[in-house]
This record gives structure tokens, sequence and C-alpha cells, in this order.
């Protein structure tokens, strides 16, 4: 029994260190910062992805970039814009000079406020700070082989722990 116990901790070691890599997909963020670093998409996505930067793009993304729109035409098959204006170095895109000057002035009390809480559609917001409360929805998008990987090395502690817990409740023998 002793010398099963030594040698479960290797196995499962070595188990972990074979297991396949599985090929790496992209993912709804993936798409988000394709869209916003380039201003157009770089590569193909799936339509599952598209669907996911849709669902999880951030309010600022999708207010000062055309990564919607860009991601719609991707998602229905259409070619890019030629519109010079849309990409992400003109937050602007095709704005009016009216909504560019509106920009423009709440730039600047951002800047003067200083990180003051702005209240914005009933909510007091402060610049810079996150907040993500899909907790589990995080759980859920990490890769299958990591959520693997940390389960085993879950088990591996447990068997390390289990003999020694009962020893100790045998009174150390």
């Amino acid at each position: 029994m002793r010398m099963l116990r030594r040698l479960l901790t290797p196995a499962v070691i070595a188990l972990c260190l074979l297991l396949p890599a599985c090929p790496a997909f992209a993912s709804g963020s993936d798409v988000i910062i394709d869209c916003n670093d380039h201003g157009h998409l770089t590569k193909t996505y799936s339509q599952k992805e598209y669907r996911q930067a849709l669902a999880e793009m951030p309010a600022d993304v999708r207010q000062y970039t055309d990564c919607e729109a860009i991601i719609r035409r991707a998602q229905l098959g259409e070619p890019p814009t030629t519109d010079p204006a849309a990409n992400a170095g003109n937050p602007t895109g095709s704005a009016s000079p009216e909504e560019v000057a509106a920009v423009d002035q709440a730039i600047a009390q951002a800047k003067k406020t200083g990180g003051a809480g702005q209240k914005i559609a009933g909510d007091v917001v402060y610049p810079g700070s996150l907040a993500y409360t899909k907790v589990s929805a995080a759980v859920s998008e990490l890769p299958t082989p990591l959520l693997v990987l940390v389960g085993l090395i879950v088990l591996a502690a447990l068997a390390l722990l289990i003999p020694k817990l009962r020893r100790r409740g045998d009174g150390g023998t």
C-alpha cells in the first residue's frame, strides 16, 4: 500500500505532462483586440467568436470605435468598409464635426476632474476602475486542458495529504 502511494504522485505528474496540448482557438476578446488594435480584422474568425465579441464588447470600444460594425460586417461575410476615417486611430470615425466637438469637450472635462466620479446613465463611474462581475463566466471560458491540469494537480495534492492526515488521526503510527 505504501509503495502504491509513493508511485501515485509521479504517475499523476507524468500523466499531466503527457496530456496533448489542444490547439489554441480564438475567443471573442481576441476578435475585439484585433479590431481595436488595427481598425479592421486581420484574420477570419468563426461565427461563435464573432457572437462572443459582440456580446462581451466593452462599452468604450462599442462607443468610440467602429468595431461593432466591423464585426457585424465580417459576421455577414461582407467586405471591409473603404471609409478611411473608420479606424481605431480615429475613434470618432466619420462622425460629424458637432459630434467630434462634443467628444473633445467630454475629454477635456475628464482631464479637469482628474478621476472624479462621473454620473452616466444613473450610475457613478470612476475613470480607470474595473468592475468584472461575471466570475463564473471567466472560469467557464478557461481552456479545457488548463481545467484538466488544475483538476489533476488538486487530485495529486489530495493523494499526498490524505495519508498524512490519516496518520495524524491514528496517533502518528
